[in-house]
C-alpha cells in the first residue's frame, strides 16, 4: 500500500497496515493516478501469491519427492514455512499418511500431524509424536483461513545396518538361532542386495515394506494379529523384531511339549527296543537324540513352529512300514539353519 502525505496531511503505519487521515485538497492528474493505481495492483497481484515451502535436512523438498525414515530409525525432519507470509498472516497445516500393503493391510488410518495458526513469517517443525508412518503423505494447509493447494510426497524406509540388527538381537536371553531366523525371514541372501537384513525391499518402490504371504511384514515377517506395535511393525525395525521375538518366545513351550510327547510315544510303544530319530545336520544346527552335546529336536520343533506346525513326529508301525520318524528335513528348519548371521 502506498501512502502519499502532503505537507498539510498526516498518516500513521500500524503493524499490519497503514491508517490515513483525511485527504488534503490538492489537484491531481487523474489519468496519471489511474496508471499509478493499476501499476500498484499489478505488483500486488504478483507478490500476494503465497506458496508452501517444505524443507528436510536443509534441502527444499519438491512436490512428489520421496523422503525416508532413516536406519536409526527416525521419521524425516520436516520444516514448513510460507513464501510470502508476513507477521500479520497465519498458516495451519495437517499431514496425513496412508499405506496399503499387498494383502490390503493399511497403516496410517486416521493418523494426522498438525499445527494451527503459525505466524506467517515463521517456520514450523513437524512433530511426529514418536509415531512411525510411511507411504503416501499429503500436506493440507490454509493461509489466513483459506485452503491452499495440497502438497504431496512419499515416505519410504532405509534398512538398518547388519551390526545394529545383530546388536539388538544379542540383547537378553532367547533363542540361540535368532539371527539365523531373521536372516532367512528378511531374505538377507535371496533378495538384492545380498548379505543384508531387510525391513524394506529396496527394489519395490510401490510397496517398500518387505512383504511375504499371507501377510508377513518386515525383518521377522510379523503377521496380523501379532503386530502389537501396530503401524510400527511396518516402519520401525526394532518394533518389528520385538513383536517377532514375542511370537517366537510364545511358541517355545508348545514346541518343546510336542517333542516330549512324540518322544514319550516312541518310548511307550518300543519299550526296550527304542527307535531313535536319525541325526540331522545343517550349516548352523545339528539335531540328535540322545543329544550328546548337539542341538535338541525340541529346538527344531521351535524353529519350525515359528512358521507353523512342527519339525519331527513319531510314526508308529503301520501297513506302510515299521516304527519310524517323520522329519521335515528339506523345509523351513533347513532354510533357517543354513542362513548365516550377518
Amino acid at each position: 500500500m502506498v501512502a502519499m502525505t502532503p505537507s498539510n496531511g498526516t498518516s500513521a503505519a500500524g503493524p499490519c497496515g497503514v491508517r490515513h487521515w483525511p485527504r488534503p485538497r490538492i489537484a491531481l492528474n487523474y489519468g496519471r493516478l489511474l496508471i499509478l493505481l493499476f501499476s500498484i495492483l499489478v505488483v500486488a497481484g504478483a507478490t500476494d501469491a503465497q506458496s508452501l515451502v517444505v524443507v528436510s535436512g536443509g534441502n527444499t523438498v519438491a512436490s512428489g519427492a520421496t523422503l525416508s525414515i532413516n536406519a536409526i530409525p527416525n521419521m524425516p525432519n520436516l520444516v514448513l514455512s510460507v513464501n510470502g507470509g508476513t507477521s500479520c498472516d497465519a498458516f495451519s497445516y495437517q499431514i496425513s499418511i496412508t499405506y496399503t500393503d499387498q494383502a490390503g493391510a493399511i497403516t496410517g488410518t486416521n493418523i494426522t500431524f498438525n499445527a494451527q495458526d503459525v505466524v506467517g513469517d515463521q517456520s514450523s517443525t513437524v512433530d511426529w509424536f514418536s509415531n512411525f508412518e510411511g507411504g503416501n503423505a499429503t500436506i493440507s494447509w490454509q493461509f489466513d483461513g483459506v485452503s491452499e493447494p495440497s502438497f504431496s510426497f512419499e515416505i519410504n524406509g532405509i534398512n538398518p545396518s547388519n551390526s545394529a540388527v545383530d546388536s539388538y538381537l544379542s540383547n537378553g536371553d532367547g533363542a540361540w538361532f535368532k539371527q539365523n531366523l531373521v536372516a532367512w525371514e528378511s531374505r538377507a541372501y535371496s533378495l538384492a542386495p545380498s548379505g543384508q537384513y531387510k525391513q524394506f525391499d529396496p527394489s519395490n518402490t510401490t510397496y517398500p515394506v518387505l512383504w511375504g504371504g499371507p501377510d508377513g511384514v518386515g525383518l521377522m515377517q510379523v503377521e496380523s494379529p501379532n503386530r502389537s506395535n501396530s503401524d510400527r511393525d511396518f516402519w520401525s525395525w526394532p518394533a518389528n523384531i520385538a513383536d517377532g521375538l514375542a511370537v517366537l518366545d510364545g511358541k517355545k513351550s508348545a514346541a518343546y511339549q510336542s517333542w516330549n510327547d512324540e518322544l514319550g510315544q516312541m518310548q511307550s510303544l518300543t519299550g526296550a527296543n527304542p527307535v531313535y530319530p536319525p541325526s540331522i545336520g545343517y550349516a548352523y544346527c545339528y539335531f540328535s537324540y540322545p543329544q550328546n552335546g548337539n542341538d535338541t529336536y525340541a529346538d527344531g520343533d521351535w524353529i519350525h513352529y515359528y512358521n507353523g506346525n512342527y519339525f519331527i513326529f513319531f510314526h508308529p508301525a503301520d501297513s506302510s512300514g515299521p516304527n519310524r520318524w517323520d522329519i521335515d528335513t528339506m523345509g523351513y528348519v533347513m532354510s533357517v539353519c543354513n542362513a548365516a548371521p550377518l
